[in-house]
């Protein structure tokens, strides 16, 4: 019955395994020395297979290796290089240095809680605002490596936008602070 061939587990043990690419560039995983079990579940009894070599295919196509060969290559080959996709890696470098100190600005005002509100009330907002701040990061530089957005406006501009949202959540307080006492001066309600 075709339908209790679908319900048997197999595990697979080996002594070793490595990956290959085939000139098709399908990944495998390639096994040696091993045993292959199948388990029918509820059933007690098994069958094994005992193998010298085994190949299981991971993937119909790899993920494009230039891609993969930018991330991985030298700063100093990438200057070298000056290429469209070599000036995005390097910003995209440098653009994940400059996201932690600006990080860390939007931490501090969003650490301070109010006691009645709960230890996790701004939890939800910095997490929200790290995402944003990380996926924007991530659209411009897809964005520049397809075309979408040009070269020259980069990555960094991203950067600008999140450290005025960190300045601001810095100084609000403050802002409505001397607000708050220029509308006394003047007379004006408090909550107005």
């Amino acid at each position: 019955n075709r339908g209790d061939e679908y319900r048997k587990v197999t595990i697979m043990r080996a002594a070793e395994g490595r990956y290959t690419i085939d000139r098709e560039r399908n990944r495998y995983l390639v096994m040696s020395d091993g045993v292959r079990y199948e388990v029918d579940p509820g059933n007690p009894a098994f069958e094994d297979f005992n193998y010298d070599e085994y190949s299981i295919k991971l993937e119909e196509k790899l993920i494009s290796q230039k891609d993969e060969e930018y991330q991985t290559r030298t700063t100093e080959s990438l200057l070298a290089e000056g290429s469209v996709k070599a000036r995005v890696e390097l910003q995209w470098r440098l653009s994940i240095m400059l996201m932690v100190p600006i990080v860390v600005l939007m931490a501090v005002p969003l650490a301070k809680v109010n006691p009645r509100h709960g230890r996790y009330f701004k939890m939800l907002p910095a997490i929200l605002m790290y995402l944003a701040y990380l996926s924007s990061l991530m659209a411009a530089k897809g964005a520049i490596e397809k075309g979408q957005l040009a070269e020259e406006v980069g990555i960094l501009w991203t950067h600008g936008i999140f450290l005025a949202v960190a300045i601001m959540l810095n100084y609000w307080p403050q802002l409505q602070l001397n607000l708050s006492k220029k509308r006394v001066q003047k007379g004006e309600p408090i909550n107005a």
